[in-house]
């Protein structure tokens, strides 16, 4: 089982599905929807919008957002689905992040 990372627009579909599975879980660990400091992340500040896929089927996500005009992105919405935790590993994901910008 081999899987891969692909760059992708903010609203990809496999890339919504993963976030919105993250927020679920996070909003049923801290008992609110209110535990994300800040303004949410949206396609106008994410740079870099990664997602990993196995089999077909989208594993893990994870987004590089620009702070301002001058200071390196953050890494935001780095995570894997549920079911396949254990089975990679969300730094795969800011690994790649190497790849494909300068930060």
């Amino acid at each position: 089982m081999t899987w891969t990372i692909t760059e992708r627009p903010w609203n990809d579909p496999d890339g919504t599905a993963l976030r919105a599975a993250q927020r679920a879980e996070l909003d049923t660990r801290y008992g609110s929807d209110d535990h994300e400091p800040g303004t949410p992340p949206s396609a106008a500040d994410i740079d870099v919008f990664l997602v990993a896929v196995r089999d077909g089927r989208a594993i893990g996500c994870g987004a590089l957002r620009r702070l301002d005009a001058t200071t390196a992105s953050s890494i935001r919405r780095c995570g894997e689905h549920p079911r396949d935790s254990h089975r990679h590993k969300p730094d795969a994901i800011a690994t790649e992040f190497d790849h494909v910008v300068d930060v």
